[in-house]
């Protein structure tokens, strides 16, 4: 007699649980997969619109926006995202632009609806994702958001400036020959004052009292409580403002505006940049004003992120400093004459012989007349003492870091 054996359906039954569970994840896998694609798309579209976007503006205007002229930067935002593959009805509807901190700051978000495939099994048929572009910086400690500034039209030597007289300024410039990551790197101090533009007017120290040496190297002695300290004297034939252009006569018009906005165009280390002869002390004051205070008029307290801003180092070639209107000029502010160069920016494409040299670029802090910590006749060597008295169309900042360090890059 042969007895049956029973059917053994366990283990096919772990093979259906098992498929079920390995399609089910295939399933899950593909959606997220989908989405992640979608979310790289959009990203992709925004990113491209937003820098779109920015160019038009820095194209259209050094200043705030019109709003003719933001209309034109939200349209060919939609466009570039339309470009992109997404339905121009659902950007219409599903994309925000939004202009921050005088139109410096640009924000372009979008986000994008698509169906789904095995999730509609779970009763879910579609799904969205989002993205945003924006150059407005949160900061980590304060939780204050900036607009990270471009190089303004100044530039000073990589040294420190005293401002004494409306008409002279000594400088007690740091080692050329030194290697940027050293650990015995002499330059500006973080956190320190200097002035980023000579002034030109009434001192502001009635107290000053001046002595010209009969020696051929003249020399100024500032008296303070009876003390003379000599320091070395040099005639200001310019006052820092530079024309990031170099182009004559574009300088002195957007002056103002690019103080406040910065230049929208590339500049390196080597290039060339061309004087303005003139203080422009109005629109120097003007746009100090504006970097320090809010839109109510009320001083903005330090740090205030609202007011850094990029200056470029410069020195003087040799190619400059050997010409017979130029000869032994060590800074921009010595400089005679005015170059033509019609845009041009390096040496090769043109014959500079009176303008400075980039060599690094640095980041300061605007400082309102109010919080300056070195004003006063205690003129002392180097990076010691006072500044000088304050004068009209003066700017100082407060140095935050070096964004390139002269010496990084060979000179050319």
């Amino acid at each position: 007699m042969v007895i049956p054996r029973k059917k053994k359906t366990g283990g096919v039954l772990l093979l259906c649980i098992a498929s079920f569970f390995i399609l089910s994840l295939l399933a899950f896998v593909t959606d997220i997969g989908f989405m992640y694609y979608q979310k790289a798309r959009i990203q992709t579209a925004v990113n491209a619109a937003w820098k779109g976007g920015m160019d038009l503006a820095v194209e259209l205007t050094n200043g705030p926006l019109s709003v003719d002229q933001k209309n034109k930067v939200c349209q060919r935002v939609r466009e570039i995202i339309v470009q992109n593959g997404f339905p121009p009805d659902e950007v219409a509807s599903k994309t925000r632009i939004e202009f921050f901190d005088y139109d410096r700051g640009f924000e372009v978000a979008a986000s994008a609806s698509f169906g789904l495939f095995f999730a509609r099994l779970m009763g879910f048929d579609m799904a969205s994702v989002y993205s945003e572009r924006t150059n407005i910086i949160t900061d980590a400690e304060s939780g204050a958001t900036f607009t990270p500034r471009l190089a303004i039209p100044l530039a000073i030597p990589h040294g420190v400036v005293k401002d004494l007289t409306p008409g002279t300024f000594s400088v007690s410039l740091f080692p050329e020959k030194q290697k940027p990551d050293s650990s015995q790197w002499i330059g500006f101090q973080p956190g320190e004052e200097y002035i980023i533009k000579l002034g030109s007017g009434v001192l502001a120290l009635a107290s000053q009292t001046v002595i010209v040496s009969s020696t051929s190297v003249a020399s100024r002695a500032v008296r303070l409580s009876g003390a003379l300290v000599e320091v070395p004297d040099k005639h200001k034939n310019c006052f820092g403002v530079v024309n990031l252009e170099n182009t004559i006569g574009s300088g002195t018009k957007d002056y103002r505006n690019r103080m406040i906005f910065g230049f929208n165009k590339p500049l390196r280390v080597n290039f060339r940049i061309i004087n303005e002869p003139e203080n422009l002390a109005e629109q120097a004051d003007q746009a100090v004003y504006q970097l320090t205070h809010d839109e109510k008029g009320k001083l903005l307290e330090i740090p205030n992120r609202k007011a850094r801003v990029v200056v470029p180092i410069t020195n003087i070639p040799s190619s400059v400093s050997s010409e017979a209107q130029n000869r032994d000029a060590k800074t921009l502010y010595e400089l005679s004459g005015i170059d033509a160069p019609n845009g041009k920016y390096t040496p090769e494409a043109y014959n500079f012989k009176a303008s400075s040299r980039i060599t690094g670029f640095a980041e300061f802090e605007i400082l309102p007349s109010e919080h300056f910590t070195r004003v006063g006749n205690n003129i002392q060597a180097g990076d010691n003492g006072d500044l000088g008295p304050y004068q009209k169309g003066q700017i100082r900042g407060k140095f935050l870091r070096y964004l390139a360090k002269p010496g990084e890059i060979a000179q050319d």
